[in-house]
Parts: C-alpha cells; sequence; structure tokens
C-alpha cells in the first residue's frame, strides 16, 4: 500500500470549536435538593437520591442492573457500552444508599416500571435485565412547579442533578478539584471547573466576610 503525505496541514487557521454550554443548568443548593427529594413519590425518590449522591447521567442510570452493583468496593461498575465516555468505570456509593439499592432491585418495582412505560414507548427500546432503578428519569412536576425551574442562572431538569453533585463536591471542602474530576469522570480539569462549577453569590460575600475577618481582626486597637 502506498502513502502520501499532504503538504500542509488541512486542519491548520480552522477556528476553535465553542464549548459553551447552549443549556446553562443551575447549581441545586441543599435547600432546593430537600424539597425535591419531599416532592418525589416513594418509588422515585431512590432515583434523584441515586443521582445526586453519584452524579451518573441519565442514559447511565437507565442502563443499571443489579449485577452492576459491586458490594465489595461499595459502588458500581460501568459499563463501556453506554457510559459516555465508552470506557468502564466504577463510581463509589455511600453505604446505606447501596443497601437501599439492593432492596428495591429485588422488589421488582424497577422491572414492572420497565415493562409499563417501554411498552407505551418506543417497541425497539429493550430493557435491561435485573434493572436497578425506574426507567423515567424526569423530575417531579409539582416540584417544579414550585421551584422556578428557570432563572437568570439557569434552569432545572433532570441533569441539574449532575451539576449539583459536582458543585457540592466543589464546594464541601471533602475533595479537591481534581477528585471530583476523577468522580465526575470528566477528561479535563477545565470541563469539571469552567463547564459544571458554579458561583454563588452568598458563598462570595461569606468569603469576603472571612478575609475582613482575618484583615480588619489584626489591626484592631485595644481600649484596655
Amino acid at each position: 500500500m502506498q502513502r502520501g503525505f499532504l503538504s500542509e496541514d488541512p486542519l491548520n487557521g480552522l477556528a476553535p470549536f465553542d464549548t459553551t454550554p447552549m443549556t446553562i443548568r443551575r447549581a441545586m443548593p441543599l435547600e432546593e435538593i430537600d424539597a425535591l427529594l419531599r416532592a418525589a413519590p416513594e418509588s422515585r425518590r431512590l432515583l434523584y437520591e441515586t443521582a445526586i449522591v453519584s452524579g451518573l447521567r441519565a442514559n447511565e442510570l437507565r442502563n443499571l442492573t443489579i449485577n452492576h452493583l459491586d458490594d465489595e468496593r461499595c459502588g458500581l461498575r460501568l459499563d463501556a457500552t453506554w457510559s459516555k465516555n465508552r470506557k468502564p468505570g466504577f463510581q463509589p456509593l455511600p453505604r446505606a444508599l447501596m443497601m437501599s439499592l439492593q432492596t428495591f432491585a429485588l422488589s421488582g418495582e424497577p422491572r414492572k416500571s420497565y415493562e409499563k412505560n417501554y411498552r407505551r414507548g418506543n417497541p425497539k427500546l429493550i430493557a435491561p435485565r435485573n434493572p436497578l432503578l425506574l426507567s423515567r428519569p424526569i423530575l417531579p412536576a409539582p416540584w417544579t412547579a414550585t421551584s422556578k425551574r428557570k432563572n437568570p442562572k439557569g434552569k432545572l431538569d433532570f441533569h441539574a442533578c449532575r451539576v449539583a453533585y459536582i458543585n457540592l463536591g466543589l464546594e464541601s471542602g471533602l475533595a479537591t478539584p481534581k477528585e471530583v474530576q476523577e468522580l465526575a469522570r470528566h477528561s479535563t480539569l477545565d470541563l469539571t471547573m469552567n463547564v459544571y462549577g458554579r458561583m454563588r453569590d452568598e458563598r462570595l460575600s461569606a468569603a469576603v466576610e472571612g478575609i475582613g475577618d482575618v484583615v480588619l481582626s489584626r489591626n484592631c486597637v485595644s481600649d484596655v
């Protein structure tokens, strides 16, 4: 086979791709997360809890089965065939959530949900065997009706659960930015910080108060 080489790079001069998200989602604070979980039907609450404390995407959650539970490592094994980065992975979970997921899957409720919803929809869809969660990753209507679903900071939809997960990791101080990147399975730290990371006005105000306390307290003159 003969091979030839171009004298010039055909991509030379091509402008960088615009990676600015078309849809901006806001990061739910804990108060909104609590309200979401309270508004959720009991059978669906576990789906939201898993989304918020794992950051898994809707399609990843939809493909989970009881066989993906890894009790020894306390988390979920992710298949390359349906994970977004097309790589096998592992997502750690809290132990209490692991136990709840196992109990729920064994109850048969997820299987019934898939049979009901897939029968109504596209007949080509194939439900996973022994599914782990309910089949429809949507937010409860009563909650979205009262939560100002869209405001200047962005909108709320199911993917906002992933945004919340990443920002809780960044804000809690329990993980470094690099660790949050790994938990989110992002290819770059820039994606974690600049696409998913959010700024909160109240945190900026608290930071300024803290800086003021440090600086001004050192220059206070005692009257004693």
